[in-house]
């Protein structure tokens, strides 16, 4: 079983075709919440918990903001 998030964003048309904007910092804290509290619910550790981009295609700009917050929030179980 899974579930998918998905953070809304524009899509800037550049020369290099369509450079997504980074989320804002109230859906990143947004989106740490969210895993705080499946991961509580469903008692998932911080290795049940891959970005988009780890299990399936995604362009380069897609999700790398997301992602990155993310996986510094998983990172402090690690400390």
């Amino acid at each position: 079983n899974s579930i998918g998030v998905e953070l809304v964003g524009v899509c800037v048309v550049d020369a290099n075709g369509c450079t997504y904007e980074a989320p804002t910092n109230e859906q990143l804290e947004s989106l740490q919440r969210l895993v705080r509290t499946l991961q509580e619910r469903y008692e998932l550790t911080a290795t049940d918990v891959y970005a988009h981009g780890e299990i399936s295609y995604k362009k380069p700009s897609e999700g790398f903001a997301a992602s990155e917050a993310i996986q510094e929030y998983l990172n402090t179980f690690d400390e």
